[in-house]
C-alpha cells in the first residue's frame, strides 16, 4: 500500500511547539509493467475493475502504470473492490519532481493496443468508452489547476484529448462519478488503438489524488449506457477482532468472544434500470486455515433490508453471534481467514445477440463479488493491517509517543515491533530509545532500550527490536518510543483503523496528550515471544496428559501426569527450584511474576509458562 503525503500538520502542543505530521513514504512497491505491447492487439471489449489487481495494473490489459496505485483503501464507496489512484508520486514512491513548482504530467495508465480496424462501418457510432472517477476520496483534493484527462491514440501516434476534469471542492463526493466517451473519428479504428488515462497535478508529491475504477469498452452501446447489469462487494471489510487487526494466539483462545466483532462490507448495484431492484443474498464464512475448522458459515439472506434498489450502495454484516470455544492452544501461530460472498446471479460474461446467436464476451462480472481476509494469530497485538498510507512522527528533540494495549492475559513481552519506512530526511543512524511503561509516568517506565535505527528492508517491513530484558506485563501496557533528534522520524500509519486512534499518546511539553486529529494507528506492535536466550531452555517434545494446576498458581502447584522431574527458571535462565516428582509443590517462596516450567520424563521435556500470583 502507497504511503501518502499530507501538507496539513497536526498541532499537538501550543503555537511554536512541536507538531505531530504525517507524510509521504518513499517506497518501492510496484512490479515491473511491459513496456512493449503484446505480439497481437486485444480485441473489443476491454473492461478492468482492478478487482483482481493488488498494487499495479493488470500487465495484460495496461502497457504503462506502474506509478498508478491500485488498492481498497483510498477510495471512498468505489463501485467495485479496488481502484487504481493517481497522484504525484512515482511508483517507487518518490515525487515526480520534487523540486518542481509548477503543475505537470504525473501518474498516467495506458491501455494495451486494442484492434479496432475490425469495427464496421455500421458499428464505428456505437463504440463508447465508459468508467467512474472520484477527485480526493480518502487522499487529497485536486484544485482548480489539477486535472484528469481521456486522451485517444491515432494511427499516427498522436493523443488527442477526449474528456477532462479539473480540480476544485465542486468536485467532492462521496460517490464516484460515471462518465461516457464516443470514440468518435475514422482516425482511431486502426490496429493499434490505445487510450490513456493522464493526471496533471502537482509533481511534488502525493497530491492532488484522483481516482477511477470500472473501465469498460466496447461496441453496441450508446451515450446512455451507464447501467451495467453486475452488483459487487467493495470497500476494506471492517476488522475481525475490533480495535485490533492481529491478537496473539494464546490471548485470543482464552476468551474469543471477548474479541469477535461483527463485520461490516459494502454492497453495491450497479444497475439503473432495473425499477424492482435486485435480490441481496449474501454469505459470510470464518475458518481456521491452520487447523481446519470452519466457525461460521452464514447466509445472511438480504440482513432484513430487502434487495437493493437501482444503483444503491448499502452496508452489511456478518454475524452477530460467532461461537469459537475457549481452549490452550498448542498452536502459537494460526491463520483465521473471513470471507464476505455476494450471489449476484450475475452473468458470467456480457452476452451479445448476434441474429440467432448468442455472443459469450470474455469479461467475467462474478470476479467482484467476492472479499477474502486473512488474520494471523502469532504472537503480537496490532492494530494496523500490515499497510501504511502515511508516516506520522513528531519533530521535537526527547518527544516521546506511546500506543496503548489492552491485555486479555497476563504475559511476558520480549520484542517491540515498528515499521521506520523509508522516508525524507532519511531516518538511518538516529537514535530512539523504546520504551514500555504499565502507566504513562515516567517513574513506570519498565523497560528503556537503546536504538539506532537502519534502512529498511523493504516495503511495510516491521523491524524487531529486543529488549533487554523481558517485562511482565499483566492487563494494560505501552509500547513507544523517545527521539534523540528535531528530525523527522517517521512511523507507518494506517488510516484504516479509526476507532482504535485515541490510543495514541504523545509527550511534547512535559505533559502525555491523548491523540484526537489523526484518525488512525501507528505500526507499533508488542510481541510476546518465547526466547530461548532469555530463558536458557529449549522446547522438547509435548507429554502427553501433563496438566499443572492452577495456573497462575497463588503458591501451591499441582501437576497430573506421567513425569520424572520438574525445574523452574526465571526469566533471566537461573534456576530457582527444581524437584523429583511430588503430589504438590510448595512454590508460595517465589515473588509474583512469570516462570518457565520444564518436566522431564526419560528423554523428553515439555516446557510451559507459570504464572505465581498470590
Amino acid at each position: 500500500m502507497r504511503i501518502y503525503l499530507y501538507s496539513i500538520l497536526f498541532i499537538l502542543a501550543s503555537a511554536g511547539q512541536a507538531q505531530f505530521a504525517i507524510k509521504g513514504i518513499q517506497n518501492s512497491h510496484h512490479r515491473q509493467l511491459r513496456t512493449t505491447a503484446p505480439e497481437y492487439p486485444r480485441t473489443l471489449p476491454f473492461w478492468d475493475d482492478f478487482s483482481t489487481s493488488d498494487g499495479t495494473p493488470d500487465t495484460l490489459l495496461w502497457i504503462t502504470g506502474g506509478d498508478v496505485f491500485v488498492n481498497a483503501t483510498l477510495g471512498q464507496n468505489p463501485p467495485t473492490y479496488r481502484v487504481a489512484t493517481f497522484d504525484g508520486l512515482k511508483g517507487n514512491g518518490l515525487a515526480h519532481d520534487i523540486a518542481n513548482g509548477f503543475n505537470g504530467p504525473a501518474d498516467s495508465l495506458i491501455s494495451q493496443p486494442i484492434d479496432l480496424s475490425q469495427v464496421s462501418n455500421f458499428k464505428k457510432t456505437t463504440v463508447y468508452l465508459s468508467f467512474y472517477w472520484q477527485a480526493k476520496g480518502n487522499g487529497e483534493l485536486p484544485d482548480e489547476k489539477d486535472s484528469i484527462r481521456v486522451q485517444f491514440t491515432t494511427a499516427d501516434s498522436l493523443w488527442v484529448t477526449q474528456w477532462v476534469q479539473v480540480g476544485g471542492s465542486e468536485n467532492v463526493s462521496d460517490h464516484f462519478q460515471q462518465v461516457i466517451i464516443p470514440v468518435s473519428g475514422n482516425e482511431f479504428f486502426h490496429e493499434r488503438f490505445q487510450f490513456k488515462f493522464q493526471a496533471f497535478s502537482s509533481l511534488k508529491g502525493p497530491f492532488d489524488t484522483w481516482h477511477i475504477d470500472y473501465v469498460y469498452l466496447n461496441q453496441d452501446r450508446h451515450e446512455n449506457d451507464l447501467s451495467h447489469f453486475d452488483r459487487s462487494l467493495s470497500g476494506s471489510p471492517s476488522p475481525l477482532f475490533s480495535p485490533y487487526y492481529e491478537v496473539p494466539a494464546d490471548h485470543f483462545f482464552r476468551d474469543p468472544a471477548k474479541y469477535l466483532s461483527v463485520q461490516s462490507v459494502l454492497a453495491t448495484n450497479l444497475d439503473a434500470e432495473t425499477a424492482v431492484g435486485h435480490p441481496l443474498d449474501y454469505y459470510y464464512q470464518l475458518e481456521n486455515l491452520t487447523t481446519g475448522e470452519v466457525y461460521d458459515l452464514s447466509s445472511m439472506g438480504n440482513g432484513g433490508l430487502g434487495g437493493l434498489d437501482p444503483l444503491e450502495y448499502r452496508n452489511i454484516l456478518g454475524p452477530s453471534d460467532i461461537d469459537i470455544e475457549a481452549y490452550n492452544t498448542p498452536l502459537d501461530s494460526q491463520v483465521i481467514m473471513s470471507t464476505f460472498y455476494y450471489e449476484t446471479g450475475d452473468k458470467n460474461l456480457f452476452e451479445v445477440v448476434n441474429g440467432a446467436d448468442t455472443v459469450f464476451l470474455p469479461v467475467n462480472l462474478k470476479v467482484n463479488d467476492t472479499i477474502r481476509t486473512r488474520y494471523t494469530l502469532h504472537n503480537h497485538y496490532a492494530y494496523d493491517d500490515g499497510t501504511a498510507e502515511f508516516a506520522a512522527a513528531i519533530n521535537l528533540l526527547k518527544g516521546q509517543v506511546a500506543v496503548k494495549f489492552a491485555l486479555e492475559a497476563a504475559d511476558t513481552l520480549t520484542h517491540v515491533d515498528i515499521y521506520f519506512p523509508n522516508i525524507s530526511p532519511d531516518p538511518s543512524g538516529s537514535s530512539v530509545d523504546i520504551l514500555v511503561w504499565d502507566r504513562l509516568d515516567d517513574t513506570r517506565i519498565l523497560s528503556r532500550q537503546p536504538y539506532t535505527i537502519q534502512s529498511p528492508t523493504g516495503l511495510n517491513q516491521f523491524t524487531r527490536i529486543k529488549l533487554s530484558q523481558p517485562v511482565l506485563t499483566r492487563d494494560t501496557v505501552y509500547v513507544g518510543y523517545q527521539q534523540f533528534t528535531d528530525n523527522y522520524l517517521g512511523v507507518g500509519f494506517d488510516r484504516n483503523n479509526a476507532i482504535a486512534s485515541n490510543n495514541i499518546y504523545t509527550n511534547v511539553t512535559g505533559v502525555w496528550e491523548q491523540n484526537s486529529r489523526l484518525s488512525g494507528v501507528l505500526m507499533i506492535r508488542p510481541v510476546f515471544e518465547f526466547d530461548s536466550t532469555f530463558i536458557l531452555s529449549i522446547p522438547g517434545t509435548p507429554l502427553p496428559a501433563i496438566t499443572a494446576y492452577p495456573n497462575p498458581c497463588k503458591g501451591t502447584l499441582s501437576i497430573n501426569g506421567n513425569f520424572d522431574q520438574l525445574t523452574i527458571f526465571n526469566l533471566s535462565g537461573r534456576t530457582v527450584y527444581s524437584s523429583d516428582k511430588r503430589s504438590s509443590y510448595d512454590l508460595s517462596f517465589l515473588e509474583d511474576g512469570i516462570y518457565l516450567l520444564k518436566i522431564n520424563s526419560n528423554n523428553s521435556i515439555t516446557t510451559q509458562k507459570l504464572i505465581i500470583r498470590k
